[in-house]
């Protein structure tokens, strides 16, 4: 018998979960705890929206075993992952009833709320930097936009396309009619990669760059 075996004998004595146990049971061919944690977060969800706290708590607590490394039924993943990977964990109206939860599962919940808010900041800092990149490149010298570029994409310097994307981009953020006039400077770039890319789709490429996202 597995841990996650014996987590599901566990959940069976909580009768909010005994009808997702059976659901499984028909869904699966037999029970899988991963599947029934994966309903308990919304059971769970949907009794603290009706006002029933007691039975969110209940279905909450059940799950600690599984959060316990020492126990025999220590099987973190239907924890951390199948219940609280539910979106609406994340809403403010919950949040009051997740600072009652028991210390284990409320500090796993903090932890992943904090590696989202964390993911979501640099996100806004990444876009408001490249914003800031298209708005006050035009004059700046090309190595001096280059930099910046290869800070925004993390790019190695190791991938020829993606190098070449970035010196195309760099001189068209730096003067829109690079091409223009920086012909011998665009004709070298266009040289240099033609292993790479076709010299003439390279000239073409600095003359109107396309970008993606």
């Amino acid at each position: 018998m597995t841990s996650r075996d014996r987590l599901l004998l566990h959940l069976r004595e909580v009768p909010e979960l005994r009808e997702a146990i059976t659901a499984s049971e028909r869904r699966w061919g037999h029970a899988d705890a991963f599947d029934v944690c994966e309903t308990a977060s919304r059971l769970a969800v949907e009794a603290y929206r009706a006002g029933e706290e007691t039975v969110g708590q209940r279905i909450v607590t059940a799950l600690l075993p599984a959060l316990d490394e020492e126990g025999a039924t220590y099987a973190p993943n239907c924890v951390t992952i199948a219940f609280l990977e539910h979106p609406a964990w994340h809403e403010a109206w919950l949040q009051p009833y997740v600072d009652r939860w028991p210390t284990p599962i409320r500090d796993e919940l903090r932890s992943q709320q904090a590696h989202i808010r964390a993911h979501r900041d640099a996100a806004a800092k990444k876009h408001a930097e490249w914003h800031d990149l298209f708005r006050s490149a035009e004059g700046e010298p090309v190595d001096v936009v280059l930099d910046r570029l290869r800070g925004l994409v993390d790019a190695e310097g190791d991938d020829p396309h993606a190098e070449l994307g970035l010196q195309v981009v760099a001189r068209f953020l730096s003067d829109r009619h690079w091409l223009r006039r920086h012909p011998i400077d665009s004709i070298r770039l266009a040289w240099r990669y033609r292993s790479t890319r076709r010299p003439t789709r390279t000239l073409a490429q600095i003359r109107r760059p396309r970008f993606s996202g």
